[in-house]
């Protein structure tokens, strides 16, 4: 997988033990790890099967499926369908998230989208990687315990010879 990671890393220009640090924070290294976001499917997937967003969908899905699986994260680096989506994924089946090589390289093209965003700083992009923004409330990132917790990973992984 350290093969795989550094490559794809490579190819965007990643710091590849940043990606290994929110691999290992987001799946502990399963491949086929799948979470599923009922707050994110109650604030905007549920609009969307109203009619107030009507996304497409791919060929053979049916629009509950698509509905629900936008609602999930997959993989090693927990990309959500959603963002999937919005960042060009096409196939009919997000969970062909959980191919490593393809779930690496949606992660670290969205990684690479939020540090691009963010002008390089690395807890805001972390921030925004996870929860879509870095949002901040009372001096914090509103999501700062995982922040803190790929930093650390990051560190111990750059500490190692």
């Amino acid at each position: 997988m350290d093969e795989l990671i550094e490559k794809i890393a490579f190819e965007y220009g990643l710091d590849p033990d940043l990606v290994r640090a929110i691999v290992k924070v987001e799946s502990g290294g399963d491949p086929w790890a799948v979470r599923y976001e009922p707050g994110f499917y109650r604030t905007y997937v549920l609009r969307m099967l109203s009619g107030r967003l009507d996304p497409p969908k791919p060929a053979g899905v049916s629009r509950a499926t698509e509905a629900r699986l936008r609602s999930c994260s997959f993989g090693l680096m927990q990309v959500m369908g959603q963002v999937a989506r919005e960042r060009g994924f096409e196939k009919p089946f997000l969970t062909e998230l959980c191919d490593p090589a393809t779930g690496l390289r949606h992660g670290c093209f969205h990684l690479k989208f939020m540090l691009d965003r963010y002008l390089g700083e690395t807890p805001r992009a972390v921030a925004a990687y996870n929860a879509g923004s870095a949002r901040v409330k009372g001096g914090r990132l509103v999501n700062q315990d995982y922040v803190d917790k790929v930093l650390v990973t990051l560190s111990g992984l750059k500490s190692k010879p």
